[in-house]
């Protein structure tokens, strides 16, 4: 896994269509909850790819691993305004669009405090890169973490959250 592998996405577009998904489907969201999803889908994306999904990456703050840009623009976006209008730009990638299906059908009705949680937990990409000597709030989160975080996650699915969604393993995003 090298760490300039990315994708094109704007995180923008892509915060604003999790909003849609998760207006369209009742899911309740807040900025938070938002940060959390993005990285989910960001790091299976990579585990599974083997590139970055979005033209930002996430970095470590007090509460998780945010998306600094697509945080600075949402902030103070209305959430249940967005429709899926919004992020048509994503509608005929019907493999991304199954793999945040995949997530949000795991972790959609996580709460905000539930996730950050999750993403605090014991040798998480957040937890190693706040451990690291001469660490500051809004560092960059390190690929290779995330990588082989959510690796191994799916690697062993049964172990972990992600036992809801083998098929995320078995059928992986070309």
């Amino acid at each position: 896994m090298t760490e300039n592998q990315t994708n094109d996405i704007d995180s923008v577009l892509f915060a604003k269509y999790l909003v849609a998904k998760a207006n369209a489907e009742n899911v309740d969201m807040n900025l938070t909850k938002l940060m959390k999803l993005m990285y989910i889908c960001y790091g299976v994306y990579l585990a599974v790819c083997q590139r970055r999904l979005l033209n930002e990456r996430p970095q470590a703050w007090p509460y998780g691993p945010v998306f600094a840009n697509a945080r600075q623009v949402m902030k103070d976006v209305i959430f249940y305004s967005i429709t899926e209008d919004a992020a048509q730009t994503l509608v005929g990638n019907e493999e991304l669009n199954s793999l945040i299906a995949s997530v949000f059908k795991v972790f959609g009705d996580w709460t905000a405090s539930e996730l950050t949680a999750w993403s605090h937990s014991e040798n998480s990409p957040w937890q190693k890169t706040i451990h690291k000597i001469g660490f500051s709030f809004g560092d960059v989160m390190s690929d290779n973490l995330v990588y082989e975080y959510f690796s191994t996650m799916l690697s062993r699915p049964k172990q972990t959250e992600f036992a809801a969604v083998p098929a995320m393993v078995e059928a992986p995003i070309k």
